[in-house]
């Protein structure tokens, strides 16, 4: 009767202390994972714009309550807060490495931090308007980038041997084939050097191999003006190599316009194969159709010096 007792004890103290155990882990908060820096580009010159994104997330909290703050042992921020900030490199008289630190911190003060390194030379040649092509031609119109609706994804795909320079491209020009101009929030371009030579109706299958390049992004944007280039400046310029072929991918969050209309862009090849372009319009879809053509395209190279 008393080992009974006793192991009926030690089964009462087993289940306390397991209690005991769950209710402290349920009141047990943790830090955030550890974040990371997805940079434009890591090698610069003096003066260059990075945009850099972060990838944040936490086991307790959204995302929306983490305080998520940037730092740097050189440069300028256009901000030092939020997702997704710019910033400057600093005027260097020889090549030198700089650390951009993402901290994260949960509401309850537990932090994690990462870093990545940013090299920064001389600015040997001024961003100087250069050499202009044009790929394409006015045969035929596209309703992407700027679809109609709420939400925009697309991308657009160009062949090496359609480019007839290498170098910085500082900016890109896309020409409206209507006056039917509307705002569009948070639109955000990448440049992707790829190896295909013919887009598939999955996006993401597109540039899976690819590196990702965040060269333009703009809070409100205003197009559309027809037979008039709209010119984005690239606040992050893209080395062109003359290997790759280059995939262009539009994003935008919110349409603004006083219509669901879309705004048509000049586009070419619409007849001819393989299919150069593919795009979604709602946020839950993974898929479109890829189709022929692509957009008409201007694309300024910084000048070089002689």
């Amino acid at each position: 009767m008393q080992i009974g007792g006793i192991r009926m004890r030690r089964k009462y103290i087993f289940v306390a202390l397991t209690a005991v155990a769950v209710m402290m882990l349920a009141g047990c908060n943790n830090p955030p994972n550890i974040p990371r820096i997805v940079p434009s580009a890591t090698l610069v010159e003096s003066g260059d714009v990075v945009t850099l994104s972060a990838e944040v997330s936490d086991p307790d909290n959204e995302v929306s309550e983490l305080t998520i703050t940037w730092t740097s042992t050189g440069g300028d921020f256009d901000q030092t807060t939020g997702l997704n900030v710019n910033w400057t490199a600093p005027d260097v008289d020889a090549e030198e490495v700089f650390e951009i630190t993402l901290t994260v911190e949960d509401p309850e003060g537990e932090m994690n931090s990462q870093y990545e390194e940013i090299t920064v030379i001389p600015d040997t040649t001024p961003d100087i308007e250069g050499h202009i092509i044009y790929i394409g031609s006015k045969d035929g119109t596209l309703d992407y980038p700027f679809s109609p609706g709420r939400y925009g994804r697309s991308q657009f795909l160009y062949l090496s041997d359609e480019f007839d320079t290498t170098g910085k491209i500082i900016k890109m020009g896309l020409m409206c084939a209507a006056d039917s101009a509307a705002t569009f929030d948070n639109l955000k371009i990448w440049f992707y050097p790829v190896a295909i030579d013919s887009i598939v109706d999955t996006l993401d299958h597109n540039i899976t191999e690819a590196t990702k390049y965040l060269v333009y992004q703009g809070s409100s944007v205003l197009y559309g003006t027809k037979d008039e280039w709209f010119d984005f400046e690239l606040v992050s310029p893209f080395i062109y190599d003359g290997e790759h072929n280059l995939l262009i991918e539009f994003e935008f969050d919110i349409w603004e316009g006083e219509n669901e209309d879309a705004v048509e862009t000049y586009a070419f090849g619409l007849g001819a194969s393989p299919a150069r372009h593919v795009g979604i319009v709602r946020t839950e879809d993974e898929k479109g159709t890829a189709e022929n053509g692509s957009l008409y395209l201007k694309l300024v190279f910084e000048q070089k010096e002689e």
